[in-house]
Parts: structure tokens; sequence; C-alpha cells
């Protein structure tokens, strides 16, 4: 599978999905009454959609590298190059803004994720926590795939004994919280599309659509007793939509609009940076007094606005450049992931390729150099960037492994 839109949109969607939430949250405590507004809490199961689209795509994008331990680095730089330059730089907004005095050992689990019961300053950081242990169980898969999968079996056992009770207070819920068995359904969603044709996919998206409104309205009545319990049907929606929505693109059932698909490549900033943006327009809005003649409704459109439209700005001006500066990174560090390397140089994460012919061909020739790519690998590539040959379009996909981010 390559480069998937759909699943692109719905990151975009889950992180629009989170925005309106915490605004929602904001305002209802703010004004201390229940409002029409209340109903876009349930923005939070965006969460609940990038733990299993995470899943998916870890499956998904490093197959090839399972029970090949020289593929680890590889696999560590393209990870962490993704999480954390832009983490690093919303940490740094968040403790400028926010005035957080931090000792040495606080700012040095703050700035490495470390598992830990005090969090980050930057509020929505301990989903990264979970990213990162699941990187961790994930990369014994690459070193040896029986260990990898002995790991990842007691790990599931530790996290389902959990519901039940098996509680271990004195450490991090990151480590056996539920949240994690997301991550496994994402992992079996991408394990299903590799092994089999999905029937009807349309369909299977709509009723897994159907399933996470019936979960949300169950969990709103109150009928989910346990916070806990209530993660496993909502990530079973979660799969399912993903099932419906990849198989329904591999058959070019569905059509993305553009929009759905740049809100999807920012979505990782508008997840980081929202909640700052939000804050500085709240601010503005009680010092020009807005908060007493608008209703909340009539503030939610503006405070959620500035959420992604924040996030997308920072997208641009942070995001794009940080990856950009990974990738050239990891091809100076000798990694072998030229296809993900070298998309993420030609895109800048999804953007049009803006090099000439002639500056792409030899940069491309360049870093496939480095990463000791067979000349006959570079001239299927050249021609499926051309369209001028079915077979190496079909040959060429080898080089372009997906590069839907987590």
């Amino acid at each position: 599978m390559g480069r998937l839109a759909g699943i692109e949109a719905g990151r975009g969607i889950a992180a629009i999905g989170v925005v309106l939430c915490h605004v929602a949250l904001i305002l209802t405590k703010t004004y201390d009454a229940q409002t029409s507004i209340g109903v876009f809490q349930f923005g939070r199961v965006g969460v609940d959609f990038f733990f299993v689209l995470s899943g998916f795509i870890i499956a998904n994008a490093h197959r090839e590298d399972i029970g090949c331990p020289a593929r680890l680095g590889h696999y560590l730089m393209r990870r962490l190059s993704r999480v954390m330059p832009t983490y690093w730089i919303a940490l740094a907004l968040t403790l400028t803004l926010g005035g957080h005095a931090l000792s040495a050992f606080d700012m040095a689990v703050a700035a490495l994720l470390l598992p830990s019961s005090h969090g980050s300053p930057v509020i929505v950081a301990w989903t990264l926590q979970y990213e990162l242990v699941f990187y961790a169980a994930f990369s014994s898969l690459i070193i040896c795939k029986k260990v990898g999968v002995s790991v990842l079996v007691l790990w599931f056992v530790w996290i389902l004994t959990s519901l039940w009770g098996g509680n271990s207070p004195w450490l991090p819920q990151s480590l056996y919280g539920p949240l994690n068995i997301e991550f496994f359904l994402g992992m079996g969603a991408a394990y299903w599309l590799q092994n089999h044709t999905v029937p009807a996919p349309r369909s299977l998206f709509l009723v897994g659509f159907g399933l996470l409104c019936a979960v949300a309205i169950t969990d709103h009545a109150g009928n989910l007793n346990s916070a806990n319990l209530c993660r496993i049907p909502y990530g079973v929606a979660a799969a399912v939509i993903v099932v419906g929505l990849v198989g329904s693109e591999q058959r070019g059932l569905i059509s993305v609009p553009a929009i759905f698909q740049s809100l999807g490549a920012a979505s990782y900033s508008i997840y980081l940076f929202h909640l700052p943006f939000i804050t500085l327009v709240w601010v503005f809005w009680l010092e020009a007094g807005l908060d007493r003649s608008m209703t909340p409704t009539a503030s939610f459109l503006p405070l959620a606005i500035g959420g992604v439209g924040g996030g997308m700005l920072m997208s641009r001006l942070v995001e794009f450049r940080s990856c950009a500066c990974c990738a050239v990174a990891s091809v100076g560090s000798g990694s072998r992931g030229t296809g993900a390397v070298f998309g993420d140089l030609q895109r800048s994460r999804g953007g049009p390729c803006v090099m000439t012919t002639g500056q792409h061909r030899e940069q491309y020739q360049t870093v496939a150099k480095r990463a000791d790519i067979p000349q006959r690998r570079i001239r299927e590539h050249r021609l499926h960037r051309s369209g001028s040959d079915p077979a190496a379009v079909r040959g060429s996909r080898a080089l372009d492994t997906a590069r839907c981010r987590p």
C-alpha cells in the first residue's frame, strides 16, 4: 500500500475532533452550563482513532523490516524524527507562554517523553508517551520476529489483566493502559488488508461509523460504566472504519478532497499546538468583553478556527522543515529507507515537487547512491514518476513505502 489519502484525511478529521472537544470543554466550564456545543466533547474519540491508525501505519509501513535487525536504525530514525522535533518546539513554546518551572529531572522526562505519572507541560503529549512505548514494543519484532511476537503477546496479556483489576498504581499508565489495545486493533487491520480483499468496503465503512456513533450514544447515556472497558468498542469501531476506508480507496470507490488531505498532513501540528492558539484567542475574547455579549455557541467557532488555523500555520513553519532536515540526516547516516526519505525531501509531506526535472534526477541519484540502490531501481522509479511505463509503476512501489504518519 502506498500513500493513502483516505487515511490522511481521517487523521485530519480526528485532529479537528480533538480541537472541538477542547473548545467545548473550555466554554462549558466557563459558562457553567450545558449547551448544544456539549455534543462536541465526543471529539475525544479522535484520540482512539489516532491510536488505531498508529498501529495500522506502523504495521503497514514497517512490515518488511520485521525480523531484519539491520533495519532497526532506520525504523528508529523514521519514527523518532517524525515525533520528537515538532514536540520539542511545542514544549519550548508551552514553557515560554506558560511560565512552567521544572526541575532538571522533570525537564529531562518531559523532553524525552519517558513514561511518567507526572506528564508533560504540553497537555496533549500524554498520548505520545503511549506512542513511544508502542514503538519500543514493535522494535522487538524487527530485532527478532519470534522474540517480538512473545513480547507483544505478554504485553497484550498485561493490558487485558489491567482491565479487570490488575492495575499497577506505581507504574505509568502508558505502559499497560487500555488505550494500548487500540494499537493491536490497528495492527490487526493492517494484517487483514495485507492478506485479504475487503468485501463491500463502503458498506463496512458505514457499519464502522454507525458503530462508533452507537458506542458514543451508549457512553453518553452512562451505560458504559468503565472508562477502561469503553476503549475496546471505540477501538473496534475505529478499526472497522480504517479497513472500510482503505478497502474503498484501493478499489477507487472514494475520492478525497484536497482540503482534507491538507488537514491530514497538518494533523500532528494541529494536535500539538491547538491549545496555545485557543488560549490566545480566548484571552483576546475575554479582554474584549465578548464573552459577556456573545453566547457560548457564538464563541465556539472563533476558538475552533483559532486552534485549527494555528496548528496548520505551525505545520508550515515548523513541522515540514523539521521533517525535511531529519530526512537529510537519515540519508547522511547511511539509512537504506530511501523511498521514505526521498519522499519527504521531494514532497515535503505531501506537497508538490518544486524541483526541475534535472534537479529531481540529480538529487534522486545522489540519495540512491548513498543508500546503495541498484541503477535498475533508479530507472524504474524515474519511469514511474513520468508515468510512461505501467510495469515500472508496479516495480517501483518498493521505493514508495507508506508515508502516512501517526
